[in-house]
């Protein structure tokens, strides 16, 4: 004899193996199939939904954004900090250059800083 839970907990998983198919998922994807209470609660602690997948990476994003405009303004202000990414790190400073003269058609902070570098006898 199963109890009325029992019932309830097969129907939903017909369903939902009939929403699965329909939508063409294989098991293990979309719809997590229960057959008793214990069953579903083991289940939903190791099923996330896929808005809890993503919040962990959220601070990190937020994290690498700051650290990437933080590292921007100290470029955009100080030339010495271009001269030294132009001695060390040439590709990035050739693509921070880039970005400036697609954002700004008439920029010319490159040819600026060459020639205060050749002023300066620093290249």
């Amino acid at each position: 004899m199963t109890s009325r839970l029992g019932e309830g907990s097969q129907a939903r998983n017909k369903k939902a193996q009939q929403l699965q198919e329909k939508r063409g998922r294989g098991a293990g994807r979309g719809f997590v199939l229960l057959r008793s209470p214990a069953d579903r609660q083991q289940s939903m602690s190791i099923v996330r939904p896929r808005w809890r997948r993503t919040e962990s990476s959220g601070g990190s994003r937020v994290l690498a954004l700051t650290a990437s405009y933080a590292s921007w303004a100290y470029v955009n202000r100080d030339r010495d900090a271009r001269f030294y990414l132009y001695k060390n790190h040439s590709w990035l400073l050739d693509k921070y250059y880039l970005v400036g003269e697609v954002l700004s058609k008439g920029d010319r902070l490159r040819q600026v800083d060459l020639e205060y570098w050749r002023a300066e006898k620093k290249i």
